[in-house]
C-alpha cells in the first residue's frame, strides 16, 4: 500500500511541477479523458482538449509558479484508486513583472491501469488573491 501510495504521489507532483514549469504537455500525460475533468471554482472543463487548451491559454502569461504545499495526503480507494489533496499557498510569477498569491487546496482522483496511475479528475477552489 505504501508502495502505491508513493507511485500515485510522485505522478502527482510531476504533473503539478510541469505546468508551474509551463509545460502543459508533460503535464497534461498523466490525464485520462473523462467528463467532468475539470472544475475550479464552479468552472467545469469536460474534456482532455478543452483543459489542455485552457492551461496553454493560462500559462501564456507567465513566467512560473510554485505551490508551497502545508500538507498532502494520499487516500488510497482500492489498490488502482487513489484521491490526492494538496493544500498550500500557490505563487504565480508573470512576465509583466506582477505576481500573484493565493491559498489553494486541490484535489486529485487517480484510477491505475496497465499504464499507470492516470489522474480522472481534478478540482481546485482558491480564496480571493493577494496581488503585489
Amino acid at each position: 500500500m505504501e508502495s502505491q501510495r508513493a507511485e500515485v504521489l510522485a505522478v502527482e507532483d510531476a504533473m503539478n511541477l510541469a505546468v508551474d514549469a509551463l509545460d502543459c504537455e508533460t503535464g497534461m500525460a498523466p490525464m485520462r479523458e473523462a467528463d467532468p475533468l475539470f472544475v475550479s471554482d464552479a468552472n467545469v472543463v469536460r474534456t482532455k482538449t478543452q483543459l489542455a487548451e485552457m492551461c496553454e491559454q493560462m500559462v501564456a502569461p507567465r513566467t512560473g509558479a510554485v505551490f508551497t504545499v502545508d500538507t498532502r495526503t494520499a487516500n488510497l480507494l482500492s489498490d488502482d484508486g487513489a484521491v490526492v489533496v494538496r493544500e498550500g499557498n500557490y505563487a504565480i510569477s508573470f512576465k509583466d513583472g506582477s505576481s500573484q498569491e493565493m491559498y489553494m487546496v486541490m484535489t486529485t482522483v487517480w484510477a491505475r491501469d496497465s499504464e499507470g496511475w492516470k489522474m480522472v479528475h481534478l478540482h481546485e477552489s482558491t480564496r480571493p488573491p493577494t496581488v503585489n
